[in-house]
């Protein structure tokens, strides 16, 4: 076999990560979109961030962008990392740290770019389970963890389940360890936990919170940071490409921290608009439906086909993520929260599909 033949087969293994592309028409509920936020607010940041953008010249916004960024969360500059998207600063990281056969502890069911990304750079997977309640057991994790180990993954609150880890979990778990630790606040916005405290007052020096402008109606822009001690914020900075976050990006970023009030008062909306669908989805008898920290809902089927329920939604233009393979998850779905007409739809749809089971 040649030499190009032996690489190709080893990697054959890798699956891409698809993209489903659908019909515009569609109502996508799968994807934690944030579309409670109005079209106006967007597109008026959007159009304040391009009054000064030279499409011909490379980003010099970066800088910018920086000390914005830092002021706002009460950070150094030299503490913070840009990414193209919080993806990028997963693939950044893990590419800093388990380049060389590192070992990577993900706590699961979470979200599934951790493994995928660790897979990709070489690194080992260790999986640990979450408690049956979606808890985080941090015995299980100072169980798996060991010399090879290089970084830990914890999500809070977690996709897909909703939830926030206690803080006496994670705090254990930093105290024990002497890798680093990622925590992804993508979500915090909905529960209004962050533990950035242990950053900014008690410098863990082995605690790294990664966030997102993606949740908060800006998915589209790619933007995303990590906050760290300025060791390991200067490692990852290493793995960055240069200009590698595009000039209006970072102009819209700029803008989303001027004008968060904005945000903030949409985030209050949405939070109401899931409490009231959580309500609306346990109305019915067949569902159990979980509390949630973020802007989706975790939805068990209780009796019947979970694959044959979410096929009957996408055929009615309904469409939300099929979560049942994950562990602890047999027969779930997850539902973003839309704005009310769309949670209205998707609540009419399933009424009729479950009154004709």
């Amino acid at each position: 076999m040649r030499k190009i033949e032996r690489i190709l087969k080893e990697l054959e293994s890798l699956p891409e990560y698809r993209v489903s592309v659908l019909s515009r028409e569609a109502l996508r509920l799968d994807r934690n979109e944030n579309f409670v936020i109005s079209q106006e607010i967007v597109k008026a940041i959007i159009k304040r961030a391009l009054k000064d953008i030279d499409p011909r010249r490379y980003p010099e916004e970066e800088i910018e962008l920086y000390t914005t960024l830092a002021e706002f969360l009460g950070v150094r500059k030299d503490e913070l990392v840009l990414g193209s998207g919080e993806d990028d600063i997963i693939y950044k990281t893990s590419l800093a740290f388990l380049r060389n056969d590192g070992k990577a502890i993900v706590v699961v069911p979470t979200f599934e770019m951790y493994k995928w990304t660790i897979e990709r750079v070489g690194g080992i997977v260790q999986e640990v389970l979450l408690n049956e309640d979606f808890s985080l057991n941090a015995q299980r994790v100072l169980e798996a963890y060991d010399d090879k180990t290089n970084l830990i993954f914890l999500c809070s609150p977690n996709n897909p389940t909703g939830n926030s880890m206690s803080e006496e979990a994670i705090r254990t778990i930093l105290d024990n360890v002497e890798c680093a630790v990622i925590l992804d606040e993508a979500y915090y916005y909905f529960s209004n936990k962050s533990l950035i405290n242990l950053l900014i007052e008690e410098n863990y020096e082995n605690l790294a919170i990664m966030r997102t402008f993606s949740k908060v109606g800006f998915a589209g822009i790619r933007l995303g940071y990590l906050v760290a001690n300025k060791k390991i914020a200067s490692i990852v900075r290493r793995f960055i490409m240069p200009y590698s976050i595009n000039s209006l990006s970072l102009s819209i970023g700029l803008e989303i921290i001027k004008n968060f009030d904005l945000i903030l008062d949409s985030i209050r909306d949405l939070i109401k608009e899931r409490e009231r669908l959580i309500n609306e989805l346990r109305k019915f008898e067949k569902l159990l439906v979980y509390n949630s920290e973020t802007n989706f809902v975790l939805v068990r089927l209780l009796e019947g086909s979970i694959k044959e329920l979410i096929n009957q939604l996408t055929s009615k233009g309904v469409i939300v993520r099929d979560v049942s393979d994950y562990p602890l998850l047999a027969n779930c779905f997850r539902v973003a929260v839309g704005n009310t007409k769309m949670n209205d739809f998707f609540l009419q749809v399933l009424g009729e599909i479950m009154n004709q089971q």
